[in-house]
């Protein structure tokens, strides 16, 4: 090969120099569940994918390189390249979109496989793809994706990969708010993303899907937070991951000690809504900037929960099943223990009419759905100042 030889790992020159046909299986050693297959004829290549993560790897990338009317099955229980090859023929498209495609797969597979230093090298002569459309050149190939995987270097950051998990703990929410406003963010919706989103574990394909942009673009943008490990860089995994946001219900949170909670230096915000999605973001922003949240899902044992832990404000959704906001408002306000800790309510719906019935059923402020950040943090440190 004539490309750079001194950029090119020894190991992937003597099989591009080489006369081998079959499955070269390269695996990561920095972590050995990373497997990437190359397909080799010779000094040619027909197809290069990965053993893990292929349905968050294929989805974001045949998005992003075809736009198609509909994704194929990206289980692929029987055989990739055959599965491929019928998808794209359902779309319409000429066998030279299709080797395009395959090419473009196969240049972001080498990308990734050019950054590895120390892989493990296999060859598995029996496993081939029988009649392939494309027999691309290796030495082009590594050309046009040595560029991406140099990009991927100069990141410095200690082995991440778009397989990796990133991860925010919520006892790192507050940090990660203090870099967002940093940034002079002013698009809410997306600092609601990321919080939720983060604390998913999803892997970069995953995130990059949903933004629409590169995994390097997501990854370059917090390279500050993954270096000081505010945001954690987790191993892909490919069983399904539990626990994927720390839930505070109202059962857990009467178990915990408020020793162990910090119950003491945090605010408690009580929030009831039926919506888990409500929850999780309100949760999430909140205790980015130093509260505890209690998370009540039915309003109908929510007098009780209050009761026994009268927080500092109440976050209330209007309309909610079996128990209307305006009545469980009310009935708040016959409440002894309860009757001054201020309401908020929330609701999808705006006007007079709305702010009114609100201010009539004792709250003491009305906010829009979906909750602007910054509208929804000034309002909770209003009626509920941390002394910090």
């Amino acid at each position: 090969m004539s490309t750079n030889l001194k950029m090119i790992p020894q190991w992937l020159k003597i099989i591009a120099e080489g006369n081998q046909t079959g499955c070269f299986q390269i695996t990561d050693s920095r972590d050995n569940t990373i497997i990437w297959n190359l397909y080799i004829n010779g000094k040619n290549l027909h197809y290069a994918t990965s053993n893990i993560g292929k349905k968050e790897r294929l989805s974001y990338l045949l998005k992003k390189v075809s736009h198609p009317q509909s994704l194929p099955n990206l289980e692929f229980k029987d055989n990739e390249y055959k599965e491929l090859l019928s998808w794209g023929n359902s779309q319409g498209l000429s066998e030279q979109k299709i080797q395009q495609l395959l090419f473009n797969l196969s240049q972001e597979a080498l990308g990734q496989i050019l950054l590895i230093k120390d892989p493990s090298v296999e060859l598995l002569s029996n496993n081939k793809i029988e009649d392939p459309i494309g027999n691309f050149s290796l030495e082009s190939l590594v050309e046009t994706a040595q560029k991406s995987s140099q990009k991927w270097q100069q990141l410095s950051v200690n082995f991440v990969t778009p397989f990796s998990r990133l991860y925010l703990d919520s006892e790192k929410t507050y940090d990660f708010y203090q870099f967002w406003k940093k940034q002079e963010q002013s698009n809410s919706r997306r600092i609601s993303f990321w919080l939720l989103n983060l604390a998913k574990k999803k892997c970069l394909y995953e995130l990059a899907e949903e933004r629409q942009v590169t995994p390097l673009r997501i990854a370059y943008y917090f390279r500050s937070l993954l270096t000081k490990k505010i945001i954690e860089i987790l191993p892909f995994e490919t069983e399904e991951i539990s626990k994927k946001t720390r839930k505070v219900d109202s059962s857990t949170f009467l178990k915990q000690d408020a020793k162990s909670t910090n119950l003491t230096s945090q605010p408690v915000v009580a929030c009831i809504d039926d919506s888990h999605t409500v929850q999780q973001q309100i949760k999430r922003i909140l205790e980015a900037v130093g509260y505890q949240v209690l998370s009540i899902t039915d309003p109908t044992s929510s007098l009780v929960i209050l009761a026994r832990n009268p927080p500092k404000l109440i976050l209330m959704d209007v309309k909610m099943p079996e128990i209307d906001g305006h009545e469980l408002c009310k009935m708040l306000q016959r409440s002894q223990r309860l009757r001054n800790i201020p309401i908020v309510m929330l609701t999808a719906e705006e006007g007079m009419v709305s702010r009114l019935q609100a201010k009539m059923s004792g709250a003491n402020y009305y906010l829009k759905k979906p909750c602007d950040v910054n509208t929804l943090i000034d309002v909770v440190q209003r009626f509920a100042p941390r002394k910090n």
